[in-house]
This record gives C-alpha cells, sequence and structure tokens, in this order.
C-alpha cells in the first residue's frame, strides 16, 4: 500500500491521499517547533490515544527547544554561544555537537555549525539598510572566516569550550532533525506502529512495513507543480533551498552559507536527502547545498544507504542516487 505526501522544507504542505479503496484517515496534531510549523499524523490509532501522548511530546520538545534555539534569550545555546564555555552540558547538545562533528568532517567542512558568525554579519547589514541590502566587503567575509571553525569547539560530558573568542553557533541544520527523531522514539515507545512526523524536518515511522509514502517535492517557483517523489518508509527526509530563507527582496543572498569562502548565492535550487534519521538528512541536505556534485558522491561512497536528488533552476534534476 502507499500513500501520498507533498512537502516543501521550510513551508511543508501535506496533501495527503491515499491508494487504498478506503482512504486511512489519520488523527492529526498541529503546533510550533523551533519557531516554525509543525505537524504529527497519527494511523491506526485512536483520538484518546493520541490525546494521552500529546503533552509528553510537547513538554519535549519544549525542553529541546530551550536547549537548541537561537530566539529564546536564556536558551542553552544563546548562553553558550554569549560566554564560550558551558559547564555540565546538557546531553542532549553534546549528542548534537557528536553528530554535527561527524557530519563535519565527512563533508570535510561544507557542513559548519560555526556559520553563525556569517549570518549575524549580514543580519546587520540587512538592518542598516532594509530596502536594499549592501552585503559585507570581501574584507570583511574574510575577517568572519577566521571565526567559522568547527574544529575549534571542544567538547565533553564535563564542559563546551570556544577556542576563538567571537565564534558562535547556529545548530538550527540539524537540532531540527534532532527533534523530530527525539519524538519519533516518544511515538514507537508508546507502541504507536505508523506515524509522519513533521517537527522541522519529516520522519516516517512504519515499524510493520506496511507500505511507502510517496513524498512529492514541490517546485518553490510553481507551487502547482511537483518535480519528483520519493518513497519513504522508515528514515527521515530533507530539502534544503536557500529560497526557503532569504535576507533581501531580490533573494540574491540566502542563509546557506559556504563555510569555506562565506558565499550565500545559491549553487543549486533545492537538495533533497532521504537518510535513516532525520537529523543525518538535515544536516546532509544543507551541507550537499553548498557543495559540488563530486564532494556529494564523495559522501556517497561513504554512505551508499543515502538517496539524493540535486536540482537546478531550470527544474531539471541535475543528480540522483535512488
Amino acid at each position: 500500500m502507499k500513500y501520498w505526501l507533498f512537502c516543501l522544507k521550510l513551508s511543508i504542505i501535506f496533501l495527503m491521499t491515499s491508494s487504498w479503496a478506503k482512504p486511512v484517515e489519520p488523527v492529526i496534531w498541529q503546533g510550533m517547533a523551533l519557531g516554525a510549523a509543525a505537524d504529527i499524523r497519527f494511523f491506526d490509532v485512536s483520538q484518546e490515544k493520541v490525546d494521552q501522548l500529546m503533552p509528553t511530546i510537547e513538554k519535549e520538545i519544549e525542553r529541546l527547544e530551550h536547549i537548541f534555539s537561537l530566539y529564546q534569550e536564556k536558551s542553552v545555546l544563546n548562553e553558550l554561544n554569549q560566554k564560550g564555555f558551558l559547564a555540565y552540558p546538557p546531553a542532549d547538545l553534546l549528542t548534537v555537537l557528536s553528530q554535527s562533528q561527524y557530519v563535519y568532517r565527512l563533508t570535510k567542512g561544507k557542513f559548519d555549525p560555526s556559520i553563525q558568525v556569517l549570518w549575524k554579519v549580514y543580519a546587520e547589514a540587512l538592518k542598516k539598510n532594509p530596502r536594499h541590502l549592501q552585503p559585507p566587503s570581501k574584507e570583511v567575509i574574510q575577517q568572519i572566516l577566521n571565526l567559522v571553525d568547527f574544529s575549534a569547539v571542544e567538547f565533553n560530558e564535563n564542559y563546551i569550550k570556544y577556542h576563538k573568542q567571537g565564534l558562535a553557533l547556529s545548530l538550527n541544520a540539524i537540532a531540527q532533525g534532532y527533534i523530530t527523531d527525539k519524538v519519533t522514539d516518544i511515538i514507537r515507545q508508546a507502541g504507536i506502529k505508523r506515524a509522519l512526523i513533521n517537527v522541522g524536518e519529516i520522519r516516517g515511522l512504519d515499524s510493520e512495513q506496511k507500505g511507502e509514502w510517496q513524498v512529492g517535492i514541490k517546485n518553490p517557483m510553481d507551487q502547482e507543480s511537483i518535480f519528483f517523489t520519493i518513497p519513504l518508509q522508515n528514515g527521515g527526509v530533507s530539502t534544503s533551498g536557500g529560497y526557503g530563507t532569504v535576507f533581501d527582496q531580490q533573494g540574491q543572498f540566502t542563509h546557506l552559507f559556504n563555510p569555506k569562502t562565506g558565499d550565500n548565492k545559491d549553487t543549486y535550487q533545492s537538495v533533497t536527502v532521504v537518510a535513516p534519521t532525520a537529523s543525518l538528512a538535515d544536516a546532509l541536505s544543507t551541507a550537499f547545498a553548498v557543495s559540488s556534485l563530486d564532494e556529494i558522491k564523495a559522501v556517497l561512497q561513504k554512505l551508499p544507504e543515502l538517496k539524493v536528488w540535486v536540482v537546478d533552476y531550470q527544474g531539471k534534476v541535475l543528480f540522483k542516487k535512488e
């Protein structure tokens, strides 16, 4: 059996239909996570059970947001960024830093959470001229790039320490996936066999392997069309594209920074990754969005279980690995 799910990262739309003779209607929860719309679709479960479970899930999302959010002034991550040091860090933060380090090394630095300093300098430039962004000079970017260095972050169970003054982390490109995975674990532990979890990223849960959902990646330039569909069952899917967040009205400067050059003009229109977990899909889709095709292929040689689709600005699939 197959179910149909149409999605677009950062503006995710669920248009569910079913290939069953009698469509299966899920129990749906909707809310917010890390400042973005979130929803969970539970299958083959009563509304009563979902109602009993949701307070636990909502509490977990709230707890993790307090760790990873850049928008909550007193979050753990903001405290770390302000002080450059944190004693006895939460286990979840250490786990995400460990996952980040793995992807940082795997992608040879194309995934680097310390790009937050680049975000800050563009945000400051936008404040000075909201209508027509004047990007930072090459000299300023070059100075900032000295602080884009995840290898300067030391962490263990006793402390986290930045070895460069002014360094700052953003874990947005992996924390949403991590929260999605944690919510999936809660749902699985509650005995629910099938669910679609969208808490910033998307994760499929089908413990009994009854069938696959088809994920349709929508065209950001034409919301009536879909680039392609991909199967999803027990894994995470993430699509990264600069169109999701832009600094200027023309969309020339986006949130996707190349940690090596400081450039934030899109290489591709979108990159979609399917991986065993939502956190890995999240991080790799971000890294691949600023990587060459050869760099992407090099990662795929080490992780053959990944599925990847790279789309150019004409809507053509430049590369895919299914």
